[in-house]
């Protein structure tokens, strides 16, 4: 359920934008192609080694005197050993872009996998959610009229790190260079391989005609995959009969009973950028197999054609 928190958290992102548009770098055009868009303007966060962050100069406790307490970012607060670990890895800053078809995350300015949207998988999205009982539904139909809106704004949020004095300074990405998402969302199936997971009443998994060689040949346990008797029964209720992961050429695309959900997108060089970033964020050893698997596996994602779907009982 969306709680008066995080609502407050959104709209204080949004309050912090207008102040400092005046003091931001404003986009060459807007962000989506329609009769209103507003684009705001690039809002850079400096984190200090001691985890304390500041916009424009102004920390957060300055921001939050000078708006009366109704802009405060103190949360945004980060562990300084985290800051270290960052600084030690030469991640000089990320970046978040919101426009109207996603949200696209650069690290030192180079893409890695991004979260992809349409205005039917939003929509599909929110109703999946009001559905299972994660949204009020007074609240579900305000965010169902607003939500053309929301797709026709545009934000960019940079989160600076410190820089090793024998550090050469990495350019952010340049605002003319805005990204495009693949427009195309494929169905479901068409993949080379399908693996297919039935669940009955009590959440109890089966994978028909592959069981006995998924257990006792390859030692997979499906036991780990079992699901509680009480959630099979709400997504019975919400009339969820199946659940669609599938790694195509150039994402992961997600369905719902063949509904669109929004699709994690990706290249092969955003694949790469993202598993250096992460095998080296979480393994700095270089030989821990764990790193190695990593930078092996997630690279040639995108050349894997694979759908594991997990299918609900009380459905046709």
């Amino acid at each position: 359920m969306v709680t008066p928190k995080r609502l407050s958290i959104a709209l204080t992102f949004l309050l912090l934008v207008l102040l400092l548009s005046a003091c931001g770098t404003a986009y060459p055009e807007t962000a989506a192609d329609s009769d209103f868009a507003v684009t705001f303007p690039r809002v850079v966060i400096q984190i200090d080694e001691d985890g304390t962050p500041s916009v424009a100069g102004l920390t957060t406790e300055t921001l939050k005197n000078l708006t009366l307490g109704n802009v405060d970012l103190t949360w945004l607060r980060m562990e300084p050993l985290l800051v270290k670990r960052f600084t030690d890895m030469d991640l000089q800053h990320i970046e978040a872009m919101y426009k109207d078809d996603g949200i696209f995350v650069f690290a030192n300015g180079e893409a890695i996998p991004f979260i992809n949207w349409s205005a039917e998988s939003l929509g599909n999205t929110t109703a999946l959610a009001t559905e299972l009982g994660g949204l009020d539904p007074t609240f579900a139909s305000a965010l169902t009229t607003i939500l053309p809106f929301v797709q026709a704004i545009g934000m960019d949020v940079v989160v600076q790190f410190p820089v090793e004095e024998d550090a050469s300074a990495v350019a952010m990405r340049a605002l003319s260079d805005i990204p495009e998402a693949p427009a195309e969302t494929p169905a479901p199936g068409g993949v080379q391989l399908t693996v297919e997971v039935v669940y009955d009443e009590n959440g109890t998994p089966s994978v028909p005609g592959a069981g006995f060689i998924l257990q006792s040949l390859m030692g997979v346990d499906l036991s780990q995959l079992a699901l509680p008797p009480a959630l099979i029964a709400r997504l019975g209720d919400a009339g969820v009969c199946a659940l669609t992961i599938s790694t195509q050429g150039d994402g992961l695309y997600l369905f719902v009973n063949d509904k669109a959900l929004p699709r994690i997108t990706w290249s092969q060089d955003q694949l790469t950028t993202g598993a250096d970033i992460l095998s080296e964020l979480y393994f700095p050893n270089p030989n821990d197999p764990i790193r190695q698997v990593i930078s092996t596996v997630l690279p040639v994602l995108n050349q894997a054609d694979i759908a594991l779907v997990l299918r609900f009982p009380n459905c046709e």
